[in-house]
């Protein structure tokens, strides 16, 4: 896939990123098409199609979106049950949108 842009500068980009570049040995070049094949034969099987989708995600991004939603789900299970064990005059829920604003991003 050829991209130029306003600055004359013309990019190429690989319609598959993941694939190497240049040029392949013939059993290489067999190996690759007959997985294609595979894929395209069977790729309407359950078991075929997850692992066709799957993509790894790095373990720090993992643990960090782990811990942030432990977070969240402690905190409003904490404010639940301040909801729970309070009297009714002090149990009004906060909406949402009338939350102050900590950042806004544009």
């Amino acid at each position: 896939v050829l991209s130029g842009s306003d600055d004359a500068n013309v990019r190429v980009w690989r319609a598959r990123a993941s694939e190497a570049g240049g040029k392949l040995r013939e059993r290489e070049r067999a190996a690759v098409e007959y997985r294609q094949a595979l894929t395209k034969r069977f790729g309407h099987l359950p078991e075929v199609r997850r692992i066709l989708k799957y993509r790894a995600l790095p373990g720090s991004l993992k643990k960090a979106a782990k811990r942030k939603r432990e977070a969240a789900d402690s905190e409003n299970r904490k404010l639940e049950n301040r909801r729970i064990h309070s009297k009714d005059s002090e149990a009004t829920r906060e909406g949402e949108r009338s939350k102050r604003i900590a950042r806004e991003r544009v």
